[in-house]
């Protein structure tokens, strides 16, 4: 069972990104989705290459513990966009990032840039790929991290095979870059933020030991966990509400491989005991304090406006808010990157108007 959380919400942990041998990857769908549930996850959200084959064909829906859910990376000129919750093909319009980002409004769906300062990618070195850059108004969230990207950083010929065999060493966590553009982007309204594995898949080459990413590995690692309402069991109900928690960011990002992160909580509460949640807004109303639990004790940092302003190595603190502030938190574990949250938006209280 899922884990409780306040106000009668759950915890489900899955996984995005993940490419299948009808795009890019190494497996069909149905062995990909067996390791899912070998996993444990609850959800998994597909994103084929300019592709929705398994939407089209109807694979979308529950398989056993895991819902399965069909979107598409966008891939083109601009770069790389996830399309989450289309409804169709939008990947004609991919070398104009713009209008291709129009459609998947259109469609009601979510448009989330990937891996923002890839340097492989340099249409605009430096500032972002060109779904993100001019068009803030039309995103819904940033990738920050992505499992294949940060292991790629750094990797040469003489360390390759040790990355391999112990990629989670490896890990530098999200680019600074990509931080900076997504604390950015929070300063203009609620963007979500991302973590994927862009999963490919493995496969063993003849007399190799060498299979860390595998889809079964890989879904062990770097996963997307979502507090929401307990699951209907009803598909298009509940294909909604991981939809929406990802993109309103009721979320938060952890790798599961360094440590197991369930239970982590991060909320502020008002003095009557009411809950604002991770992606959840709400009027500042003195008094309130942020909440903060963590599964065992690690590093800390709560960051407003990309600036740090409480750094500790705990488990659990309560801390006095003292005024309007968008706050996210990062957990490293033995200084390795660990868990990071959406931001809570706590806002100005409207003016009264005195008659």
């Amino acid at each position: 069972m899922a884990p409780r959380a306040a106000n009668g919400l759950r915890e489900y942990v899955g996984c995005v990104r993940v490419h299948t041998a009808y795009g890019d990857g190494v497996e069909k769908l149905p062995a990909i989705v067996k390791a899912a549930n070998t996993a444990g996850l609850d959800f998994l959200v597909v994103t084929d290459t300019n592709s929705v084959h398994y939407m089209t064909a109807g694979l979308e829906g529950w398989n056993e513990q895991t819902a399965v859910l069909v979107g598409q990376e966008i891939a083109g000129a601009g770069g790389h966009c996830l399309a989450l919750g289309v409804k169709g093909d939008v990947s004609d319009l991919r070398d104009r990032p713009e209008a291709c980002l129009d459609a998947i409004a259109a469609q009601g769906a979510a448009a989330i840039p990937c891996h923002p300062h890839d340097p492989r990618v340099p249409l605009a070195p430096g500032d972002g790929s060109a779904w993100s850059k001019g068009n803030t108004g039309k995103v819904h969230g940033v990738e920050i991290w992505s499992f294949m990207h940060d292991w790629r950083a750094g990797v040469s010929i003489l360390n390759r095979r040790g990355r391999v065999k112990h990629p989670l060493r490896h890990l530098k966590g999200p680019d600074s870059r990509a931080l900076r553009l997504w604390d950015e982007l929070l300063q203009q309204g609620p963007t979500a933020a991302f973590a994927s594995l862009d999963a490919h898949g493995y496969r063993r080459r003849p007399k190799s030991d060498l299979t860390a990413f595998s889809y079964s590995d890989l879904f062990g690692t770097l996963r997307m966990h979502i507090l929401v309402p307990p699951f209907s069991r009803r598909w298009f109900e509940d294909k909604q509400v991981i939809l929406d928690a990802l993109r309103r960011g009721q979320s938060f990002i952890a790798n599961d491989g360094l440590a197991p992160s369930n239970g982590f909580r991060f909320e502020a509460r008002r003095e009557d005991g009411s809950v604002i949640p991770m992606g959840g807004s709400a009027a500042f109303e003195p008094p309130m304090r942020l909440r903060v639990r963590l599964p065992q004790r690690c590093k800390v940092r709560l960051i407003t406006g990309g600036q740090a302003w409480f750094t500790n190595t705990v488990d659990r603190f309560d801390v006095e808010l003292t005024g309007p502030s968008v706050i996210r938190l990062e957990a490293w574990l033995d200084g390795h990157p660990w868990i990071f949250s959406n931001p809570i938006h706590l806002l100005p209280a409207s003016p009264q108007v005195v008659s």
